[in-house]
């Protein structure tokens, strides 16, 4: 499971590319403009960026070299999303400012998660291990271990648990639970965290690894 920033100022598409990639198991946040995902950036650096060369507030040439290191290389990969309108030209340029590929808007959805998958496999490797005292969370093979127990986990509460663990701490509240889990927005939804939540906490056999917040949301607490 990677953390992967979709920026695109036309919100359609990127909330389909979204929802492509959460069923792949992959954890996404949108933004619709270069200032804002600079923002996200700042905030909690992703595994990839996904990033619409035009937009209105800065291009993506701009937002490359924005996030780019003083010695010259990226903290993650990013590949830019083209339109007919991209000439030859700024591929070249932006390649040379820090992009890893180009993907031509409207591509298969075969192409497009082949070509993210070659994007992680060739980055620098992050643990995909999460260590939580005696909670093991393996991201990739979604197996979870507490102490030398194997614990069971269908995918929804897996991901949700992986998500606040990697959050520790923080509070994270249901909307944002609903955006990044399920891929939706409607409140209505808001009983399936709830009901994921409570099988987390059944199959860890202690509610206090997942702390309510009322009135906010839910704190991920390690225990001894």
């Amino acid at each position: 499971m990677a953390k992967v920033l979709v920026v695109d100022d036309d919100v359609r598409l990127a909330d389909l590319i979204a929802e492509v990639l959460r069923r792949e198991g992959h954890s996404v946040v949108c933004s619709a403009s270069g200032t804002e995902a600079l923002a996200i950036v700042e905030s909690c650096s992703p595994d990839l960026m996904l990033l619409d060369f035009q937009m209105p507030d800065m291009n993506g040439r701009a937002v490359l070299a924005a996030i780019r290191r003083v010695d010259g290389s990226m903290p993650f990969p990013v590949l830019m999303f083209t339109g007919g309108r991209t000439a030859d030209v700024d591929e070249v340029l932006g390649l040379r400012d820090g992009a890893v590929d180009y993907i031509k808007k409207g591509v298969p959805r075969s192409v497009l998660l082949a070509r993210i998958e070659t994007a992680l496999q060739r980055a620098p490797r992050r643990s995909h291990v999460l260590a939580r005292g005696r909670l093991v969370i393996d991201l990739r093979t979604q197996r979870v271990r507490l102490g030398e127990e194997d614990i069971e986990l269908k995918t929804r509460p897996f991901l949700l648990m992986a998500y606040l663990a990697e959050r520790e701490g923080e509070v994270v509240t249901r909307d944002e639970l609903l955006r990044e889990i399920w891929g939706t927005a409607y409140p209505g939804f808001s009983h399936a965290v709830d009901q994921a939540v409570y099988e987390v906490r059944r199959a860890l056999r202690d509610r206090a690894w997942i702390q309510t917040v009322p009135r906010r949301g839910y704190r991920f607490v390690r225990r001894a």
